[in-house]
């Protein structure tokens, strides 16, 4: 997902579907080589070209999908959600890269090395800011509902959960666990996308 959107990045303003700065660092030190000649159009269609020989269909589907559930956390941010929980949120940066969050509690769920990779590329030695909240977890041992309030979540407070391409990689038991917890929250208002997940709403 680092490179497709990092891909989408590199087209101009009025072309992108969304603006993701943060998505180059994220991107394997062989492929990013390559992101500086994709500033030139015809370069950037022949990675684009070969991308979709490699995997058809994955870097259109995934740069939609992530443009999808921008504009479903804009709709939400307008109904009045409080705070929000990205579950498996690994190198999403959208509590980074959306403006709309700017002042909105986000609580970043996923293992505890991702977390540490995660914060050694953005931030370098730089704490993120107090709103954005980064708590490890494991989907398969962890309550959520405690790591969440552990972390200054409030289950009082009208939530936007997003699960995006993660209930994949977990088995049947955690996905089950995370989604009656998401169910029982009172202030539920979640987005889930996933292979094997429809979005929910």
């Amino acid at each position: 997902m680092a490179l497709i959107r990092a891909l989408e990045f590199l087209r101009s303003p009025s072309q992108r579907l969304f603006s993701d700065p943060y998505a180059r660092h994220f991107v394997p030190v062989c492929q990013r080589a390559l992101l500086g000649p994709a500033h030139l159009p015809a370069v950037r269609t022949l990675l684009e070209r070969f991308f979709d020989w490699r995997a058809p269909g994955a870097r259109s589907s995934g740069a939609a999908r992530t443009r999808l559930i921008d504009d479903w956390v804009r709709e939400a941010l307008a109904s009045s959600v409080e705070q929000v929980v990205i579950l498996g949120a690994g190198f999403d940066c959208r509590a980074l890269r959306m403006t709309e969050l700017e002042k909105m509690p986000v609580f970043e769920v996923d293992r505890a090395a991702l977390i540490t990779r995660k914060e050694r590329i953005v931030g370098g030695n730089h704490q993120p800011p107090s709103r954005i909240r980064r708590l490890p977890a494991d989907f398969q041992k962890d309550h959520l509902g405690n790591r969440l309030a552990e972390a200054g979540w409030s289950a009082n407070r009208r939530t936007l959960f997003i699960w995006e391409g993660v209930t994949n990689y977990l088995d049947t038991r955690s996905v089950e666990k995370s989604s009656i917890f998401s169910r029982q929250t009172p202030a539920w208002d979640p987005l889930s996308s996933s292979p094997m997940c429809m979005p929910m709403s």
